[in-house]
């Protein structure tokens, strides 16, 4: 204890008093060109004076000279790490296959699919979970010219059924939880022959029942050995770069999902790992056990998502916060003098070696390099993660359309950015008019050109043409403004669909067009956070069908004041989610019971009836701000006591 103190007391009179300062990190990270009177931004590596390279090794065209080149170049190098499950229910060690190894399993097992009929653009269709098996049959197709189609391991029924209608699927891999489905879907798509099973074990009886409804059930080992038997390099049909690659299909929010089509030369302007021979591990059981994963494998680069990121912060804070007291303000000074120095470029080793090294010792010790997407990261979470475990923390912005980062906060240290543009990627900003964000003021919505910007939405032509201009600028459909450095931040939406904090996009009309229906319900407004996991809402309820004149402000302001009406609301709302089968993320969490209706008088709706959705977002942030308080504080501490019991 007395150490502690001593230490605290002796750091904070140095480093207050001695350490010199030093002027944070003043860059400007994009060039910019004004042509036909708009302004074009680039990343400042590049010119105007060239194309944006689309590749950073011209001998490397395609996704298959990539691996092969790999292969070459890193054959006995780990390649892919898996983990055997015990008898007793636990993983073992990483066990790895080589490069090597990897490239004769891919070969062999796309020639086990040729012998099976697919040829020259046919389609490959994955869907399971991450994991090994999950590569090669993503790198089979690229020495075929196969078309990759992965999908979304949690993918409901009605979009796996338009997926494989409008690819005309002949084969599907996957896991063994998917092979009962089957039976369903076969029914509505004609065109699929066969499943393999990347698991051998799965129940025999089902080859039979598959069988009954015209579909053929393979083992994956046994197509690799089929392949292993028949190959030669005259089955080899080798792809241009101009060539289809892959289709990933978008969530589908608004309907059904939009297949992305991208070539090898998009995928190349972006592949850059696997060039570099390093290996990937993959989780043994997802999220579940990722910190024992990620200790077992110690890697140096941690590809991550925002909810990770703030599960590791809340477990490390938590611990700080039983420890001894000195400790605790030893830590907080600690923290706040290390994100000082990283603000202001400067490093200090130091605070690693007294506190933080410690910690990321548990996580993951060679640790040098993390990335967050699919979400937005929080200030705190971003600043958290860069001073604890790990300082090169890059963000991205971006989209399936931009074959993922379109920016990367990288050098850029500013929590609030998401970085300058990626070298593969140009950008404007555009007016729009309706939200009052114009171009001629650094703001309007971001449009994306380059190498890695994708060529269409597959069978869906008018919404390709929605969404790629005639000169090949990408509408993101997100408003951002171009910051004096040349980084970029977000600052809204142009249609009304976010992201929450776990990925998962919202359409907050359609769910409103659906609540709205309830008995109890006669506006609903609903809003949700990138930065929370769940969403909220502003109700008005029908107060008519409780004997109450809407119009009578003294009866309607005391029955929403009611505690037990507002739980009767929730409970009405949530049983309206179950019976439309909506997902866990569009349950409403927590709710604000309002007594006047949104109006044109009182500005929250247009002269058509439509919501005025920025000016009720503005009008009720401070209590979408409390709702978020109150559920976090309250409510769900009240459910998990509940679930204890």
């Amino acid at each position: 204890m007395f150490f502690y103190l001593l230490t605290a007391i002796s750091l904070i009179i140095w480093y207050v008093f001695f350490k010199g300062s030093k002027k944070p990190i003043n860059k400007n990270f994009a060039n910019n060109k004004v042509i036909d009177g708009e302004t074009i931004y680039r990343n400042y590596h590049n010119s105007f004076e060239k194309e944006l390279p689309c590749t950073w090794d011209e001998d490397i065209q395609t996704v298959y000279e990539l691996v092969e080149k790999t292969l070459k170049k890193y054959p006995n190098n780990k390649g892919f790490g898996t983990q055997k499950k015990l008898p007793n229910g636990e993983f073992g060690d990483y066990e790895w296959v080589t490069y090597s190894e990897f490239g004769k399993l891919r070969l062999h097992f796309g020639a086990g699919l040729k012998n099976y009929g697919l040829k020259r653009g046919d389609f490959v269709l994955v869907w399971a979970p991450n994991r090994f098996e999950w590569k090669i049959a993503e790198d089979c197709c690229s020495p075929y010219s196969f078309v990759h189609c992965p999908l979304y391991d949690t993918l409901g029924p009605h979009s796996t059924e338009h997926i494989l209608n409008q690819t005309e699927a002949k084969v599907i891999v996957c896991d063994k939880t998917k092979l009962k489905k089957f039976v369903e879907f076969k029914k509505k798509c004609k065109n699929l022959e066969y499943i393999v099973s990347m698991d051998d074990d799965f129940d025999e009886e089902l080859i039979q029942e598959l069988k009954n409804n015209g579909l053929s059930l393979l083992r994956m080992s046994e197509v690799i050995e089929i392949g292993k038997e028949i190959f030669n390099e005259s089955l080899l049909d080798i792809p241009k770069p101009e060539d289809l690659c892959m289709i990933m299909y978008t969530s589908g929010t608004t309907g059904l999902p939009k297949g992305v089509m991208m070539t090898h030369k998009n995928m190349i302007a972006v592949y850059y790992f696997t060039s570099l021979g390093a290996g990937c591990g993959f989780s043994s059981d997802g999220v579940r056990n990722l910190s024992t994963d990620l200790h077992k494998l110690n890697p140096n680069v941690f590809p991550s998502v925002p909810r990770v990121l703030s599960r590791f912060q809340d477990k490390i804070l938590a611990k700080i916060e039983s420890g001894p007291a000195v400790a605790k303000y030893l830590f907080k000074f600690c923290f706040w003098a290390k994100k000082r120095d990283l603000r202001l470029g400067r490093h200090f080793s130091l605070w690693d070696k007294l506190i933080f090294n410690k910690i990321k010792a548990k996580i993951a010790s060679n640790i040098r390099f993390i990335s967050s997407g699919s979400a937005p990261l929080s200030p705190a979470d971003y600043n958290f993660a860069r001073v604890v475990v790990c300082p090169n923390l890059f963000k991205a912005y971006g989209m399936t359309e931009s074959m993922g980062g379109a920016f990367a906060n990288t050098d850029c240290i500013n929590s609030e950015f998401v970085g300058p543009l990626t070298i593969v990627n140009e950008l404007k900003l555009v007016d729009v008019e309706d939200l009052n964000y114009f171009s001629a003021n650094n703001e309007g919505e971001i449009l994306l050109r380059g190498p890695a910007t994708f060529q269409g939405y597959f069978k869906m032509d008018k919404k390709t043409k929605e969404t790629i201009t005639n000169d090949g600028w990408v509408r993101t459909g997100d408003i951002g403004r171009m910051n004096p450095n040349g980084t970029l931040s977000i600052i809204d939406r142009k249609k009304n669909i976010f992201k929450l904090s776990q990925g998962e996009y919202v359409a907050p009309e359609f769910l409103e067009n659906l609540y709205v229906r309830s008995p109890s319900i006669a506006q609903i407004f609903i809003n949700g956070s990138s930065l929370k996991n769940y969403l909220v809402a502003i109700v008005v309820p029908d107060f008519e069908i409780y004997g109450i004149n809407p119009l009578d402000e003294e009866k309607t302001v005391k029955k929403c004041k009611e505690e037990d009406f507002k739980e009767k609301l929730i409970a009405e709302l949530n049983n309206k989610a179950k019976k439309s089968n909506l997902k866990g993320f569009e349950f409403l969490k927590n709710i604000h019971l309002e007594h006047k209706q949104f109006s044109n008088s009182n500005g929250l709706l247009t002269d058509t009836f439509k919501t005025k959705r920025p000016a009720v977002i503005k009008r009720y942030n401070k209590i979408f701000q409390k709702l978020y308080h109150e559920y976090e504080t309250v409510m769900l501490p009240k459910l998990n006591n509940k679930k204890e019991k």
